[in-house]
C-alpha cells in the first residue's frame, strides 16, 4: 500500500469509535486485536491509530548481546511508515521495555 493510501486509511480509520472498531471485528469473526485492560491513556483522550508491528521478547539468562539493539534496526524498519510497535514483555514488569537506546533507532527512521 503506498504512503498516500496508508494515510488516508488511517485518517478515516481515526473518526471511528473504539466500540464501532471492536463491533465490527465480533461481527467479522476476526481475532480480538486489544491492548491489555491495565494499559491506560498517558492523558484523558489520547488515541493512537496506525499499523502495527509487533514483537515479542523471551526472557533469557544469556548475557545480552552487545548488538542487540542494531539487530532491531532491519526489523524496525520493515515496518509501514505510520508505524505502531507493540511490544509483549512476557510478563516482565521493567519500566523501560526496549529503552532509550530503541528510542534513537526509531527517531532516525
Amino acid at each position: 500500500m503506498k504512503k498516500k493510501e496508508m494515510k488516508s486509511l488511517l485518517d478515516e480509520y481515526g473518526k471511528l469509535y473504539t466500540c464501532a472498531v471492536s463491533d465490527a471485528i465480533d461481527e467479522l469473526d476476526l481475532e480480538p486485536g486489544f491492548m491489555d485492560a491495565q494499559i491506560r491513556p498517558i492523558w484523558p483522550g489520547a488515541r493512537m491509530i496506525g499499523f502495527a508491528g509487533t514483537m515479542k521478547f523471551i526472557p533469557s539468562e544469556e548475557e545480552l548481546e552487545e548488538d542487540v539493539m542494531a539487530k532491531l534496526g532491519p526489523y524496525i524498519r520493515k515496518l509501514p511508515k505510520f508505524p505502531v510497535i507493540c511490544v509483549d514483555m512476557s510478563n516482565m514488569m521493567i519500566a523501560a521495555g526496549l529503552g532509550q537506546s530503541t528510542s534513537r533507532i526509531l527517531q532516525r527512521l
